[in-house]
């Protein structure tokens, strides 16, 4: 049985630039822009050597990180094109 840390270092492996991958935000952490998003990858992974605060977020020591473009669903619907996040 695979852990949930054995995942994520599996998928850290697979990530590359230029990458485009899925993301859902945890409910506590999602707001207008909605739950769903797609990450383009910008730059390879890097292993942390140090603790670093990035947009009020930490990332420790052995993280696995990299810079990533993310966009979310916007479609217009309805006859006022309502517009709609999703």
């Amino acid at each position: 049985m695979t852990t949930q840390m054995q995942a994520l270092a599996d998928f850290s492996l697979q990530v590359r630039k230029g990458n485009t991958w899925p993301l859902r935000a945890e409910e506590d952490q999602e707001g207008e822009e909605g739950r769903f998003w797609l990450a383009k990858i910008k730059d390879d992974p890097v292993l942390l050597g140090g603790t670093m605060t990035f947009a009020g977020q930490v990332f420790k020591v052995g993280w696995v990180v990299a810079k990533a473009q993310y966009y979310s669903l916007l479609r217009e619907r309805g006859p006022e094109t309502t517009r709609e996040r999703f």
